[in-house]
């Protein structure tokens, strides 16, 4: 996750499909089944061993969009078109206005920056950073932090901590005191501090990191004004009193920042782990919250690529944010020394299959938040979807107005055949043959020649 330090990101996640229904949340919106979109040649899907069915009907229309979730809000930008990037901090970005129009939106432009990415793009959504539950330090420099004993001093209270009762519940390493979620106090003062001074310096969102709905670093209670022990959670990572407390504390702080003159809208960095995403809290948040920033995305936090049923729920999951009207921001990360066109492939093929007209996309290197993208790793021009993700020959396709992408999710390498008479070439321009290798969760994206 993004840490504090924005350096402690890397965690386990594990992705449960038990209730994969529930990402298929069906719009009123009547369209037909996903097979009823394939274009050209005759195309009989073949099921893979990693999904029983795609033939689910999802409202991915345009007139389905509301690309204004929040009345008076900045509006989201249409990405129905090529890819749509973001950018993923910017503490490394030396000319703000050089780069604001390559990107859709910021996640976390800093007070210092900010007014640079304004002038150069008025329609770049710019969003100011905090965290769920640590002391975020000062509006202008979030380094400022407090130490323990004087939050032991000033507000002892609101310190959360592990079950020995000593040890504060800290979050990724960081010395960044932890508050517990129930406070209200404590959601009042990080209003006061950052939430009202981020509305009235005209940010557009508020980016809160770390909304985890695993209890991670095994925070357990806290001492009430009194000094008597009150113990809140079990210690556990898998506890449902946390995902309650996560979930009430996003519904209250996302109600704040819509209640503005001018409304902010609320994203979090949202983690279910292994916690149903099923479970009412986990649908709370994302009911709460006007678009999902996903760390771990197709790349699993630069760790691996997610392969099977793990690919195929992430896509489902994608497509339900978008179909609730809300956006999806996908970081993925990489971590080789320099970024490969298969590496590259495999996460921009993945992005396309479940684009719906919301989602955007930041590559990076682990840890390597901040910088700015290449157009490689931006642009794709592709054009526009011609239908939904559909299976043949073991793979998964999405025809595109410019081109094809293919995507092997699969552990094994799968051999296809293109359709007599298409021409294409690949990213370098290089001509493809009629018969392509797709090694283990590998992706192609392919051009139509000129």
């Amino acid at each position: 996750m993004f840490g504090h330090s924005h350096n402690k990101r890397a965690r386990c996640l594990f992705f449960s499909l038990s209730m994969l229904p529930i990402f298929l949340i069906l719009s009123s919106c009547s369209v037909p089944s996903l097979t009823s979109f394939h274009i050209g040649a005759t195309k009989t899907p073949a099921p893979l061993p990693v999904t029983s069915s795609l033939n689910v009907p999802i409202c991915h229309l345009a007139s389905c969009v509301n690309f204004t979730p929040i009345k008076g809000a900045l509006p989201f930008v249409d990405t129905g078109n090529n890819t749509h990037s973001f950018l993923s901090f910017d503490f490394d970005i030396n000319n703000p206005g050089a780069v604001a129009n390559d990107y859709d939106f910021v996640w976390n432009a800093g007070p210092y920056q900010y007014q640079t990415f304004r002038n150069a793009k008025p329609s770049l959504l710019l969003s100011y950073y905090i965290t769920a539950q640590r002391d975020n330090g000062q509006f202008y420099s979030q380094n400022q932090i407090n130490s323990l004993s004087y939050w032991q001093q000033v507000h002892p209270d609101w310190v959360l901590y592990k079950c020995d009762r000593q040890t504060p519940a800290y979050e990724y390493g960081d010395p960044n005191v932890p508050f517990t979620l129930t406070n209200p106090a404590v959601l009042d003062w990080q209003v006061a501090n950052y939430v009202k001074p981020a509305e009235d310096f005209g940010y557009d969102a508020l980016a809160v990191d770390n909304v985890n709905m695993e209890n991670l670093f095994n925070a357990c209670g806290y001492y009430d004004r009194p000094g008597r022990w009150v113990q809140r959670y079990t210690g556990n990572v898998s506890d449902p009193q946390w995902e309650n407390d996560m979930a009430n504390w996003v519904s209250r702080m996302a109600k704040v920042v819509h209640s503005f003159p001018r409304p902010m809208m609320f994203i979090p960095n949202y983690s279910t782990g292994a916690a149903m995403k099923s479970a009412t809290a986990a649908q709370e948040v994302i009911a709460s919250s006007d678009a999902i920033l996903d760390e771990g995305s197709f790349t699993h936090y630069g760790s691996y690529r997610l392969s099977g049923k793990a690919w195929v729920g992430m896509v489902y999951f994608i497509d339900s944010i978008q179909e609730q009207n809300k956006a999806f921001f996908s970081v993925n990360q990489y971590k080789l020394k320099a970024m490969t066109s298969d590496e590259l492939q495999w996460i921009q093929g993945s992005y396309l299959m479940c684009n719906q007209h919301l989602e955007y996309l930041s590559i990076a290197a682990a840890r390597g938040y901040g910088h700015a993208m290449t157009p490689q790793e931006r642009i794709v021009p592709i054009g526009h979807a011609l239908g939904e993700m559909y299976q043949q020959q073991s793979t998964y396709w999405r025809d595109f107005s410019n081109g094809e992408v293919i995507v092997n999710p699969s552990s094994a390498t799968v051999t296809i055949t293109l359709p007599k008479g298409s021409s294409y070439v690949d990213p370098a321009g290089k001509p493809v043959g009629l018969t392509l290798s797709l090694p283990a969760t590998t992706a192609r994206i392919l051009f139509k020649k000129a």
